[in-house]
């Protein structure tokens, strides 16, 4: 990305690119149900309404996934903080 210092991880990457896969998916079935020119039949409609329900879901997923690693992140932060804290102090009572 252009606003960040050095490449995103690929894990990051692919996830962008699944995202950015979506729109295009979505268009190009719409355009191609659309100039068939034809009213939608039930095998239509069923794909239609997979695709709206796998897509909210899948990004609900990867927003718990997301969610779930900053809380460990920010468990880990703290935990590790803690312990600096720690040192710290007994190495001020040490040094007195």
């Amino acid at each position: 990305m252009a606003t960040e210092p050095h490449a995103l991880p690929p894990r990051a990457q692919a996830v962008f690119a699944g995202l950015i896969a979506l729109g295009p998916a979505s268009a190009g079935f719409a355009g191609w149900v659309l100039s068939r020119r034809r009213p939608l039949f039930a095998k239509d409609r069923v794909l239609s309404a997979r695709i709206a329900l796998a897509v909210p879901a899948v990004t609900a997923v990867v927003g718990v996934i997301v969610t779930a690693a900053a809380v460990l992140a920010l468990v880990r932060a703290r935990h590790r903080r803690g312990e600096l804290l720690r040192l710290r102090d007994a190495l001020r009572q040490g040094a007195a």
